[in-house]
């Protein structure tokens, strides 16, 4: 495994076949022109439209993705695999060509947050002014983002990337 700057894979950029392993609606509110998205929980499954292609570089946001992307790979794949450091956020930094979107759904961290304190500001309001059993809403949200920090694994956005507006699928543009 090679890891790329951004610098690096802007010049290696028409030579490689980029993969990019956000989810869908990440990917269509902004990605590096050309590149192919095979979200990270479809990669196992789709690693035949990997076939015959001699270098890959995998970006994500931030790079934490595209290395667990390694793992899905199999020891005999035979192919250069490079990583973007820092990725789509290293890769913005330098103000380098982006396919944009603008009216892509924001990103599934930002739903979480506005969801969860909506739930929260409301459960406190209520439960001051209407009832004490209302608090039982921000504890349970509380309770749902302490599992999700321990686990890496986040309920509500599970459930907010079923909604029909986050289920976009996109392939190469």
């Amino acid at each position: 495994m090679t890891e790329l700057t951004a610098c690096e894979l802007k010049d290696q950029q028409g030579s490689c076949t980029i993969i990019d392993v956000r989810e869908p609606g990440e990917y269509r509110r902004d990605h590096i022109p050309g590149s192919i998205n095979i979200p990270l929980s479809e990669l196992k499954a789709r690693l035949n439209e990997l076939e015959g292609k001699s270098a890959i570089a995998i970006c994500c946001e931030s790079g934490v993705r595209a290395k667990k992307a390694l793992a899905e790979v199999p020891d005999d794949f035979v192919g250069e695999l490079k990583i973007l450091t820092g990725g789509m956020q290293a890769w913005r930094k330098e103000s380098y060509p982006l396919n944009v979107d603008s009216s892509a759904p924001i990103s599934m961290q930002r739903q979480v947050q506005i969801v969860a304190g909506s739930m929260v500001a409301i459960g406190t309001v209520l439960g001051v002014t209407v009832s004490p059993w209302f608090l039982v809403i921000p504890g349970f949200v509380g309770c749902g983002l302490v599992f999700a920090g321990i686990t890496n694994t986040c309920g509500l956005a599970m459930m907010l990337s079923k909604l029909p507006y986050n289920r976009v699928s996109c392939k190469s543009t």
